[in-house]
């Protein structure tokens, strides 16, 4: 059933995007995802969940861009 839908598929656009995987030195969840600025995700267990949290973001998004500005310039 899946293949008769996928061979009528037709792509219409395509997008490329950059993600990044951070790895933490945190105790319980140490993995996160990072889509954009203010679009995280971290890893627990098998699962990725968002991060909602706005101060959890911005407090995500401040060590990203730290870590980016002393190993990258």
């Amino acid at each position: 059933m899946c293949s008769k839908i996928i061979n009528n598929m037709n792509v219409t656009e395509i997008s490329k995007h950059t993600v990044h995987y951070l790895e933490t030195d945190e105790e319980d969840w140490n993995f996160y995802t990072r889509y954009s600025a203010d679009n995280w995700s971290v890893r627990m267990g098998e699962s990725d969940e968002p991060v909602y949290d706005n101060e959890t973001i911005a407090e995500l998004e401040a060590a990203f861009q730290k870590w980016v500005g002393e190993n990258e310039s």
